[in-house]
């Protein structure tokens, strides 16, 4: 699995992600499955060729861990939710309470741009085959 992160090519990583589950199949298909479920959405990064610094950042789920551990730990103290307004508040206030504690993304200065531009390329990408199968049906 680590070899499939790893490497920067996303055909590449496919592969070896699809032969992991396969391999997993047998003996652990509950894990095969987790494997497979996200395979496309797990290699975003890797597809749209950012650069390393910034692939290292968005491969993680540190930030939203880091955010979640902070909502708990303030919504912690409350006894008795009230309404959905409460829920909103105090998620809200654990949110500013969390951005206290965010750290600059490394490799933003440089990387951000080109996100943004892979971003706008990928969704054209989507379109364009939305437009073709809608000319299609």
């Amino acid at each position: 699995m680590s070899q499939a992160y790893q490497t920067r090519d996303a055909v590449r990583a496919t592969k070896l992600l699809e032969n992991l589950a396969r391999s997993l199949e047998a003996e652990h298909p509950s894990a095969a499955s987790s494997v497979r479920e996200g395979l496309a959405e797990t290699l975003t990064v890797v597809r749209l060729q950012l650069p390393i610094q910034l692939c290292r950042v968005l491969s993680t789920t540190n930030a939203i861990e880091n955010l979640n551990s902070t909502a708990r730990d303030v919504c912690r103290r409350v006894k008795h939710w009230h309404s959905g307004d409460m829920i909103l508040r105090w998620t809200c206030a654990a949110m500013r309470e969390a951005e206290n504690k965010f750290r600059r993304v490394q490799g933003f200065k440089g990387g951000m741009p080109l996100l943004l531009n892979a971003l706008q390329k990928n969704d054209a990408r989507i379109d364009a085959r939305l437009d073709e199968a809608g000319e299609a049906g």
